[in-house]
């Protein structure tokens, strides 16, 4: 984080700065490139209240506890449940569970074979928590395993003495040959 400048939205490691652009995203990643760039965040036009969005879109659905949004997990339908948890957690949002009724309407639009620009909208949030995170606007970040793929990548320095790394199959994301070195159960494991 302390890397970070937000003025310029670069990282700055001593006398070299990185760039995170929408290539490294789609290199890492594999998210689409081609297509209208999805709103993930703020707000749609739409005269419908959430109420009646959710009534349209997911009949049988629930509030969340104390919220307005709805929860995720009390979608009858598990197709648009995927594309729900998949919208919320390219967002970034810090309430992956619960959808805004920007994220219905958009999950509504990706249930039609749409192309979407998936790694320009996750370039921008990524960038837009990093600077939210460097001001202390928000204390957590969902794009850890990115980031840190972004780095393993471009600073062969910060990669593990003696770790071998298999270069991934052709089609598949850079970030493949980092998942094996990520710890899953924390606590420094």
């Amino acid at each position: 984080m302390d890397a970070w400048d937000v003025d310029d939205q670069v990282f700055r490691l001593r006398d070299q700065t990185l760039e995170l652009d929408v290539f490294d995203v789609y290199f890492i990643t594999g998210l689409s490139r081609r297509g209208a760039r999805p709103i993930l965040t703020g707000s749609r036009p739409s005269g419908e209240k959430m109420g009646e969005v959710m009534d349209r879109v997911c009949p049988g659905a629930q509030f969340g506890r104390n919220s307005a949004k709805v929860d995720i997990a009390t979608i009858p339908n598990l197709v648009l449940r995927v594309i729900l948890f998949t919208i919320t957690r390219t967002a970034g949002v810090q309430a992956p569970h619960e959808a805004s009724k920007n994220h219905l309407l958009l999950a509504t639009e990706c249930l039609n074979p749409t192309l979407f620009d998936w790694a320009t909208a996750v370039t921008t949030n990524i960038k837009r928590q990093l600077t939210k995170c460097k001001r202390g606007g928000v204390k957590q970040f969902g794009y850890g395993s990115i980031v840190v793929s972004f780095f393993l990548e471009r600073l062969p320095i910060f990669q593990i003495q003696g770790a071998i790394v298999a270069d991934p199959l052709p089609r598949e994301p850079r970030m493949a040959r980092w998942v094996a070195l990520m710890p899953r159960g924390g606590g420094g494991q």
